[in-house]
């Protein structure tokens, strides 16, 4: 009996370069938590078809009408359906998806790993001349490669440690960082894109912010510490949470200079701490102004204060104005342990 062939999931930028270059699919299937290869596609495929776009909904119809419909020539030409929240259709391995009609296209969107779509649909998908697109979270050199790619897309022009830098600003979600790059590009106005400019025309995220405190903490700026509280309070940071992000720099600390210690070459840091080459630097620099029982001290500091928040023994913006100040000073002390 011949067995049949299943539908190998593909990275989004493969299906994007076929639909760039002309190419359309009876079936999508796009499966992953980064919502934002779902809507890339759409926009993308919805010029290719003269009837436009119709967006279906499972609480509206039945499912053997939506896939009836797919499978029935419109007048006015090919038409693109799309369906999201399809998770529980596509876990399904009896398939009443027979055929599309030609010039159609049906996308099916869901956030589920590709793993769990089912191998009823991956025969399916196969047998319609379909594609599978993984749009799972991308790891951030896949991110800063996308960055490249749609920079120049957009007819720009980026370093490559730019685009590293973006993405540890910015984070990996695609749908952030293509709202950045057509900023950057602009910004740029023809000239290559450096890690100076992103940090010019960047909007970081809540965490790459904190991330600034974090940096003049460790750093020993008492001024620059203090001066980034009020803006991380109006963005919902309340004082634990800005204790927690400070001790788990600190973590990151010791176990960069553990590193260094037992003699790991700087550029392996990175991959060992299993973080983003920039915040090893920034700690690789930042371990060379602390000694191990200094940053002791930075941890039963942040003990204590906890403490006394939870306690209610202080208020809250003087408990944290007080930890700030006094982890600070801790980082002159250059002794060697």
């Amino acid at each position: 009996m011949k067995s049949s062939s299943l539908a190998v999931p593909v990275p989004g930028p493969v299906a994007e370069a076929e639909i760039l270059k002309g190419m359309t699919r009876s079936l999508y299937v796009v499966a992953g938590e980064e919502g934002f290869w779902a809507s890339r596609l759409c926009r993308l495929l919805e010029p290719s078809f003269p009837a436009g776009r119709e967006s279906l909904n499972l609480e509206d119809m039945e499912i053997a009408d939506i896939f009836f419909l797919v499978s029935q020539p419109t007048f006015f030409g090919g038409k693109l359906f799309t369906l999201t929240g399809a998770e529980g259709l596509l876990a399904q391995q009896e398939i009443v998806l027979e055929s599309v009609a030609e010039g159609n296209s049906l996308l099916l969107a869901a956030k589920i790993k590709p793993a769990a779509v089912s191998r009823g649909w991956l025969v399916r998908v196969s047998e319609l001349g379909g594609i599978v697109v993984d749009a799972s979270p991308p790891d951030s050199r896949t991110a800063a490669e996308w960055v490249e790619t749609e920079v120049r897309r957009l007819g720009g022009r980026i370093r490559k440690d730019a685009a590293q830098y973006l993405v540890f600003l910015v984070g990996r979600r695609l749908s952030r960082l293509e709202s950045e790059v057509q900023k950057g590009v602009l910004f740029a106005a023809g000239k290559e894109i450096t890690r100076s400019m992103v940090d010019e025309f960047c909007s970081a995220d809540s965490e790459a912010n904190a991330f600034a405190l974090v940096d003049a903490v460790a750093s020993g700026n008492v001024q620059r510490a203090l001066a980034e509280i009020p803006d991380l309070m109006s963005q919902g940071f309340n004082v634990p949470r800005i204790f927690s992000i400070l001790a788990s720099q600190f973590a990151l600390i010791w176990k960069t200079k553990e590193l260094l210690v037992q003699g790991v070459p700087a550029q392996e840091v990175a991959k060992d701490l299993g973080v983003h080459p920039f915040a090893a630097e920034k700690a690789m620099r930042q371990a060379s102004a602390w000694s191990f029982s200094a940053l002791q001290e930075a941890f039963k500091c942040l003990l204590e204060a906890d403490e006394d928040l939870k306690t209610g023994k202080v208020d809250a913006g003087l408990a944290c104005e007080h930890a700030i100040c006094y982890l600070a000073a801790l980082c002159t002390r250059r002794s060697r342990a």
